[in-house]
């Protein structure tokens, strides 16, 4: 009986079925458009104001809590600048605004978000440990700023850089 049960499953004469071999599936983008991507972008930089704004004012003390809106190298980087402030004993009053946003580009390959923004300065004091202003008096109020952001599927955009513009001002 098992012979003609095997016989049967595997005698035939028909051919073989064609194997079909699993495709490499291409993952669809984070963000269904640029706007999606702008939006995730001016989203996760707002935050990273308000709480860049925070640690700040408490003079560098536990950066660590930006690290959710960063990308880990990024976020690195910026832990140690806090880190530094803190050993100086500098602090911030106010907080810097961000505005004129404007996308440069969404790639769906690589996932990166980089973006325009004006940064304005100009209601922030930077002060010294002996309760000083040290705000440069002739610093620029407002900077033209170029962001990158990851798009990531849990977290929506992760700050990944920040660089002032080096070209004519666009603020």
């Amino acid at each position: 009986m098992l012979a003609s049960v095997l016989c049967f499953a595997g005698c035939s004469d028909a051919a073989p079925a064609a194997t079909v071999e699993p495709s490499e599936s291409v993952a669809a983008p984070v963000f269904a458009s640029d706007e999606e991507a702008l939006a995730a972008a001016v989203d996760t930089y707002e935050k990273y104001l308000d709480l860049s704004a925070e640690v700040s004012q408490e003079g560098g003390v536990n950066p660590e809590r930006l690290l959710p809106l960063l990308d880990q190298s990024y976020g690195q980087k910026i832990v140690e600048e806090f880190q530094g402030m803190e050993r100086v004993g500098l602090h911030v009053v106010g907080r810097g605004i961000a505005s004129a946003y404007r996308l440069i580009e969404y790639s769906t390959s690589t996932e990166d978000i980089s973006v325009y923004a004006c940064q304005s300065v100009g209601s922030t004091r930077i002060i010294d440990v002996d309760g000083s202003d040290i705000t440069p008096p002739d610093r620029e109020q407002v900077i033209p700023m170029v962001l990158v952001f990851h798009a990531d599927l849990d977290a929506g955009a992760l700050l990944s850089g920040s660089t002032r513009w080096s070209g004519a001002s666009f603020c």
